[in-house]
């Protein structure tokens, strides 16, 4: 059986067997029965997952688009409607993007799966409006339950792993509503629903990773729900739950490294809410022992716990929040130069991380300056730094904030461009992400909503169809080009 490793892995494996054949390191023909041994990702049939990739990306959004552009433009000319003709709408719509998806599922994938994911946003929203239009009542949680359960057959008929996790995101959202916000006997539902969430998990999910974290998720803010913030004696609770958390994750979970970094954020937020933050945060002192916390921390996970990783993670974390109280603590308002300071620490540490911690200060840098940069390009967030008292930048005298947000952007995405020269996905990301937020503010002010979304949509669909395209024919270069 052949190894199946990535695109990039198989590469370079390709160039080097060629290499150490042609240097006569290997016998003539060996680099070919070398390579034979790793199954090339051009030949990889996986039709039970659909991997997340550039295209896929461009199609879900194009789809979402597409959908709301409809939906907006049925939403605004919906009370001239009679009952009859808005339920056919709704009907024939779900009817048409699954028909034209399951059309096209062998011949354009991608795009099947674009009108299958219009389809679904489409099943979603109909649950909302026939409920409004025949006064069903009910209520939000209950909308996201049977949105849920009815995707789920689709899901499964087409094996598509984001409809499986949309599915179980809107079931998981009907449980947090309804019963972690919940008063009352409901509050304490959670305490059955939990387990039984659990064995779900492993006995139908196959103990399926991701269904676990979700778990997981709940399972924590059940807990800080319902004792971090309770107002009793209850409060204290955490003191016998957060130690059996750790006998959980030390005799069942194996020594999860995840589970102890829940179990190390809930210690420490419980220390900080009863310890640190409600005694100390009135008080002129506290930023002397906020500054003093944080070393004695990173002392300890680096030197006491032998450069602990997850304890380093819990400990940058702690430092943050400890970061954002200081500002609250000597009133600084100034959201754009507060956004700069955390933009200009997430670029910092993208490129310049201690030795012992480099991964982790990589990919935290690396995921966080996009989006504080994308708020820092939107150009309210501006105003407050040139102006005081106003509103809106539009009431401004001049556009000093427009300005600034538009040069950032601007030298935002010279940064980008040069991730896309040397051909990485992230500048590539950035790049249309910025396009379509640009894209949605000037659409938006020169033309009705519904359009802009669908022109929007279709947009995407082309460039994900362009890209695809492209990406094949430079995938035959390379391999015509590592034959010469």
């Amino acid at each position: 059986m052949k190894r199946r490793v990535s695109r990039l892995t198989y590469e370079f494996l390709k160039k080097e067997f060629i290499f150490l054949e042609k240097t006569g390191h290997l016998d003539k023909g060996q680099s070919n029965k070398l390579i034979d041994l790793y199954e090339s990702p051009t030949k990889q049939v996986q039709p039970q997952l659909v991997k997340m990739n550039a295209v896929q990306i461009l199609s879900i959004i194009g789809g979402i688009l597409i959908g709301l552009g409809i939906l907006s433009f049925v939403a605004s000319n919906w009370s001239e409607l009679t009952k009859t003709f808005k339920f056919s709408i709704l009907l024939s719509t779900l009817i048409v993007f699954y028909v034209v998806g399951f059309t096209l599922e062998k011949k354009k994938p991608h795009l099947s799966r674009a009108f299958y994911y219009i389809g679904a946003f489409a099943y979603g929203a109909e649950i909302f409006y026939i409920g409004q239009m025949f006064h069903l009542g009910g209520n939000l949680e209950d909308a996201f339950l049977m949105w849920g359960i009815g995707i789920l057959p689709l899901a499964l008929f087409l094996k598509d792993k984001i409809l499986k996790v949309a599915s179980l995101v809107f079931v998981y959202a009907f449980i947090e509503i309804k019963f972690l916000f919940a008063d009352g006997l409901l509050e304490y539902a959670p305490i059955l629903i939990i387990p039984a969430l659990f064995a779900f998990g492993y006995y139908f999910t196959r103990n399926n990773m991701y269904v676990k974290v979700v778990n997981f998720i709940i399972l924590y803010q059940f807990i800080e729900m319902t004792f971090m913030f309770a107002d009793d004696w209850t409060k204290y609770l955490p003191i016998a739950i957060i130690p059996a958390l750790f006998a959980l994750n030390y005799f069942v979970m194996n020594k999860s490294v995840e589970l102890m970094i829940a179990n190390f954020v809930l210690l420490y937020q419980f220390i900080a809410m009863h310890f640190l933050f409600e005694p100390i945060f009135e008080h002129n002192n506290f930023p002397y022992v906020a500054l003093l916390a944080v070393p004695i921390l990173f002392y300890i996970g680096h030197v006491i716990m032998h450069k602990s990783r997850p304890l380093f993670i819990v400990n940058f974390t702690f430092t943050l929040i400890l970061s954002a109280l200081l500002f609250y603590h000597f009133e600084y308002e100034n959201f754009a130069a507060i956004a700069l300071f955390y933009f200009t620490l997430w670029m910092l540490i993208t490129y310049i991380q201690h030795t012992d911690y480099k991964d982790f200060m990589r990919l935290t840098g690396t995921l966080l300056h996009f989006p504080t940069a994308l708020i820092l390009s939107i150009p309210d967030v501006w105003f407050p730094m040139f102006y005081k008292g106003l509103g809106n930048y539009m009431d401004a005298p001049d556009s000093k904030a427009l300005i600034a947000s538009v040069v950032f952007s601007v030298f935002y995405l010279i940064y980008a461009l040069t991730l896309v020269k040397k051909e990485n996905l992230f500048g590539v990301a950035i790049v249309c992400v910025f396009v379509l937020r640009f894209y949605v503010d000037l659409s938006l002010a020169f033309m009705d909503k519904s359009i802009a979304f669908i022109i929007g949509g279709l947009l995407l669909l082309g460039l994900g169809y362009w890209f695809e395209k492209t990406r094949r024919k430079e995938m035959v270069k390379s391999e015509e080009s590592l034959k010469e």
